[in-house]
């Protein structure tokens, strides 16, 4: 048994000193391809991350802005809301026979004044329109809104914003990023109050009735006045940019030379998104100070009377 396991060794190291191959070098590795690979790494990240984050900024540039144009367009139906306008209507009521009989009382109270029966004859007037303003004060608000949607629609289209698009397909550029990401930044200002303007219908239509109320009654009227009028700005606000959006559409579907570039076009288009949140700010922002502005007046008038009474 030894004897042949020496044999096999033997046969095995003589097999083994017999091929040449066993002694050759190993064969040299060619490192450039992998170098070279390893080198444009980071270049093709850096194209991979703007290609991939300029196609999702173009489409949520994209959907921010049909979903703002899509609530320029529409209204909540005020028929949702019939059950709290009921609950306002009830209060208001109630609040109409408090004035009536302080009517009443004042009347008997200065029924031997001349100018009491004329300040009396003045509320009566103004009683008399306020309930009839009232009883169809649901009918009015819908009908502003209808006439709201009827302008918007005839001064502008949905068609019409289709000029707010960006070409982004393959574009891995850095200047198209700052584009996109100005344009989904200014866009969303847009989205935001036109979603504010239709989140506040509801309330507009709660408040409307006050305002009228308010507005029929002499001491409060300046109140009514200016609560009518922040009714009438939200109502009213998507005719303004129904507007904006002609205007611009008007320019940007010409072949203007001075808009032909696509830097200067990417720029007019993101500040012409902006306008819009903008003019709505803008018209927000005036309803707003005219409240603010009524109650800094009365509280004014109620310091004076307060010092008045200390002197």
């Amino acid at each position: 048994m030894k004897r042949l396991l020496l044999l096999l060794l033997l046969v095995g190291f003589a097999f083994a000193e017999g091929d040449g191959s066993g002694n050759d070098p190993p064969p040299a590795i060619d490192l450039g391809p992998l170098l070279g690979a390893i080198g444009s790494l980071p270049g093709q990240i850096v194209t991979a991350f703007f290609t991939y984050t300029n196609k999702g900024l173009g489409e949520a540039e994209q959907t921010i802005s049909d979903n703002a144009f899509k609530f320029m367009f529409s209204n909540p139906d005020p028929n949702w809301f019939c059950v709290p306008y009921g609950a306002v209507m009830g209060v208001l009521e109630g609040l109409f026979v408090l004035v009536l009989m302080a009517l009443a009382l004042f009347s008997i109270l200065r029924s031997g004044d001349v100018e009491g029966r004329l300040e009396t004859r003045k509320w009566m007037e103004n009683m008399f329109i306020m309930v009839l303003v009232l009883s169809f004060s649901f009918q009015i608000f819908t009908m502003m809104l209808d006439f709201n949607a009827y302008l918007s629609s005839s001064i502008a289209s949905k068609s019409m914003t289709s000029i707010f698009k960006f070409q982004t397909t393959g574009d891995a550029s850095i200047l198209t990023f700052v584009m996109l990401l100005g344009g989904v930044t200014l866009g969303f200002l847009t989205y935001l109050t036109l979603l504010l303007r239709y989140l506040f219908i509801p309330i507009m239509m709660m408040l409307f009735p006050i305002a009228v109320f308010l507005y029929f009654i002499p001491p409060t009227q300046k109140w009514g006045s200016v609560f009518l009028k922040l009714v009438l700005v939200f109502i009213f606000m998507t005719t303004a940019d129904a507007l904006v959006l002609l205007g611009f559409s008007a320019l940007f579907g010409t072949n203007d030379p001075n808009l032909a570039d696509t830097f200067v076009r990417s720029v007019g288009l993101m500040f012409a998104l902006m306008s819009f949140g903008l003019v709505n700010l803008a018209l927000i922002l005036l309803a707003v100070l005219g409240v603010a502005s009524q109650t800094i007046h009365l509280a004014g008038i109620g310091g004076l009377m307060l010092l008045k009474g200390l002197v």
